[in-house]
């Protein structure tokens, strides 16, 4: 959560911001083994980090945007407490 957190500060000097990333991306920048899919890494690490960070008052939203059938990018949209 605290690694996501510091991503999205760095992102923006606002208070809110928004960024699409790739998945890839992400998976290199919190250091997420390959071995997890797309949906596991959603499931496992986007979301929990997200919970832990809503009950700092943080606003997080997220959409996923496909290549085809593959989830290949994820946008971000926050708001700081």
């Amino acid at each position: 959560a605290w690694r996501l957190m510091e991503f999205l500060i760095s992102w923006s000097t606002k208070k809110e911001g928004q960024r699409t990333i790739s998945v890839e991306k992400i998976k290199e920048m919190l250091e997420i083994p390959n071995s997890y899919e797309t949906g596991g890494t959603i499931a496992r690490i986007i979301k929990p980090a997200i919970t832990e960070l809503e009950k700092r008052n943080w606003r997080i939203k997220y959409e996923t945007e496909k290549t085809g059938r593959k989830i290949t990018h994820i946008t971000f949209t926050w708001r700081k407490p």
